[in-house]
């Protein structure tokens, strides 16, 4: 228990998404007192490790997943399923584009976005739904990232939807320019996958994440906040979809 840091510690700051996720199970797990350490299974290919723990051979997924994930895995037995730790419409996306579409560039609202073709990978299942409830002209499929820039510079799609620092942080997002003071939401939470013999670890994912979201000051937003996966510079930037 004393190696697990709080969720207002300096050890979260810039450290990304999955350590605040484990950080919220490894507290959910010792605050409950059911268990007083945990053992770590690394390196399992993702898919694996849904089905281990869906399988009851793993007991929770460290990370968290979209909940069609889980609903594609071929089990006896559904596994558990979190309340959202990240909760519909606080995983924002930026709308990228490629240099000298000033037309795109100048999107402000949902109404201008839906003239316009998306492209995105087809097995990016929530991004692709999301795109789709926007009604956009199309949504192009395609079967890796790298094909984004030559599909909008080619003229077979207009923009894609990617985290905001994709042009520097991505290989594939270098000829990539993020549309200015605009974002989107995607439309599914993020949550964490229970082994179905541990209802007793859902309960405390549940009870904790309830617990930390209480009060005037939400103790989840601010984590992912100081972890830099939520972008507070961007928090003034338009939400063009969901509609408010």
């Amino acid at each position: 228990p004393d190696d697990c840091p709080g969720l207002q510690s300096d050890k979260l700051n810039d450290a990304g998404r999955a350590l605040v996720e484990f950080v919220i199970i490894c507290n959910a797990i010792f605050d409950s007192k059911i268990a007083d350490r945990i053992q770590l299974v690394h390196h399992l290919p993702h898919r694996r490790r849904l089905n281990e723990v869906a399988a009851g051979k793993i007991d929770v997924s460290g990370s968290t997943i979209f909940p069609e994930a889980a609903q594609t895995l071929a089990v006896q037995s559904p596994p558990l399923i979190s309340d959202a730790a990240i909760r519909v419409n606080e995983f924002e996306k930026a709308i990228f584009t490629v240099p000298g579409r000033d037309d795109v560039l100048a999107v402000r609202s949902l109404e201008a976005l839906r003239k316009f073709k998306a492209v995105i990978v087809k097995y990016w299942v929530v991004d692709v739904k999301t795109l789709n409830a926007m009604k956009l002209k199309a949504v192009v499929k395609v079967t890796k990232p790298d094909l984004y820039a030559r599909f909008m510079e080619d003229g077979r799609a207009d923009f894609v939807i990617s985290e905001f620092n994709t042009a520097t942080n991505r290989p594939w997002g270098k000829k990539m320019v993020r549309v200015p003071g605009v974002k989107i939401s995607l439309i599914s939470p993020r949550i964490f996958l229970v082994s179905p013999q541990r209802s007793d670890i859902l309960q405390a994912i549940n009870t904790y994440l309830e617990k930390s979201r209480a009060g005037e000051n939400d103790l989840i937003k601010s984590a992912f906040r100081k972890a830099a996966f939520f972008k507070p510079e961007f928090s003034n930037w338009k939400l063009l979809f969901p509609v408010n």
